[in-house]
C-alpha cells in the first residue's frame, strides 16, 4: 500500500509559515479607512509575498523569490505607517516587524541559495563532455 502524505511540502518550510503567521496577523488588525489606502496596500503586498513562495515552493524554481522579498519589504514600510495611525498596538506591531525580518531574512537566504545552484549548474554545463 502506498503511503499518503499527511502534507504538501510547501507546509513545511519556514518561509510559508511565518507568511501564514504574518497574513493572520494582519487580516485581526483594523486597516480599512487608512489615508492612501495603507492598510489595502500592506494586506496586498503581504498577499502578494505569500503568492510568490507558493510559486517558487510549488514550482522548485526561485525566479520569484526577489519578487517576494521586494513585497515583504513594502509590508514593513506599511506597517509603520500603520503603526503611526495608531491600527496597530505596540505588541503586535513589533510581532508583526519581527516575523517580516525573519521572512526577509529567509528571503535572501533562499535567493542566495538559488543564485549559487544556478552558477553551480551553468558551470557543469560548460564543461566539456
Amino acid at each position: 500500500m502506498v503511503a499518503v502524505s499527511q502534507k504538501f511540502p510547501h507546509e513545511t518550510e519556514e518561509i510559508f509559515q511565518v507568511l501564514c503567521e504574518a497574513l493572520k496577523m494582519v487580516s485581526d488588525a483594523r486597516l480599512e479607512d487608512l489615508p492612501g489606502d495603507i492598510g489595502e496596500t500592506l494586506e496586498n503586498v503581504l498577499t502578494s509575498a505569500f503568492s510568490d513562495i507558493c510559486q517558487v515552493l510549488a514550482s522548485e524554481q526561485g525566479d520569484m523569490l526577489p519578487f517576494a522579498q521586494q513585497n515583504v519589504d513594502l509590508a514593513a514600510g506599511c506597517l509603520e505607517a500603520v503603526r503611526v495611525f495608531g491600527r496597530i498596538d505596540e505588541d503586535g506591531y513589533r510581532s508583526l516587524r519581527q516575523m517580516l525580518l525573519r521572512a526577509h531574512d529567509t528571503l535572501e537566504r533562499m535567493w542566495k541559495h538559488e543564485l549559487y545552484h544556478c552558477r553551480e549548474s551553468d558551470v557543469e554545463e560548460d564543461r566539456p563532455s
